[in-house]
């Protein structure tokens, strides 16, 4: 953090854009913090710590450009590339399922003249949709051939495709179906057919789907 703080101030009146990406969160988990969070698990609770010492580090950008007299004329955006499986469902690390322990993460962002009160976003919110929305806010519009969309729009898109890196599945997240998602197992990628696994309660049901 040190050393993007000193190079926000070689020239605090530029226009910058900056990206600081934390590996804390990463597996193995390595913090310098230690603080006992009362799980069974050990890499539970270095995971936490991990978290709270990222905590402090956005905590430190912020108080930082709050100094500087930057916060009212910066958007400050937290967000993550996946989240974290620690045996929920049989599965460690990430990238491996597409459940909500992986695929739902943090996103605020913060500015205290357009945001003045918090805003809460209830539907869901795509990673490409980051991008856009921040666009609109500094008043620019979006390129025609992006995907995604303003996630503050009033017409939000009505669908979302969520896959797993590493474990072959894709997930289709649907407004128009009931707000519910259907899982493919795309394993067998040269296939004209997916194998569509539709998650109920302790169920799966599996069918046959054309891929398009």
């Amino acid at each position: 953090m040190a050393q993007a703080l000193g190079w926000i101030k070689t020239d605090p009146s530029r226009p910058f854009f900056l990206t600081v990406w934390t590996q804390d969160t990463h597996h193995p988990y390595l913090a310098a913090e230690h603080h006992d969070y009362g799980v069974h698990d050990a890499h539970l609770n270095r995971y936490l710590n991990a978290v709270r010492a990222t905590d402090r580090i956005v905590g430190e950008l912020s108080e930082a450009l709050q100094t500087m007299g930057l916060a009212d004329r910066t958007l400050l955006v937290i967000t993550a590339d996946h989240g974290e499986a620690f045996g929920e469902h049989g599965q460690l690390i990430h990238g491996g399922t597409v459940y909500d322990e992986e695929v739902r993460v943090p996103l605020m962002i913060v500015n205290p003249p357009l945001f003045p009160h918090e805003v809460t976003v209830k539907r869901i919110v795509r990673q490409i949709d980051i991008a856009p929305t921040l666009l609109r806010w500094l008043g620019f519009n979006s390129p025609a051939e992006w995907q995604g969309a303003d996630a503050l729009a009033a017409s939000p898109p009505t669908r979302a495709y969520i896959f797993a890196g590493t474990g072959n599945f894709l997930s289709d997240w649907s407004k128009a179906n009931t707000n519910t998602s259907t899982i493919f197992n795309v394993t067998a990628r040269n296939s004209t057919t997916w194998r569509r696994i539709l998650a109920k309660p302790g169920i799966w049901l599996p069918a046959e789907r054309t891929r398009p």
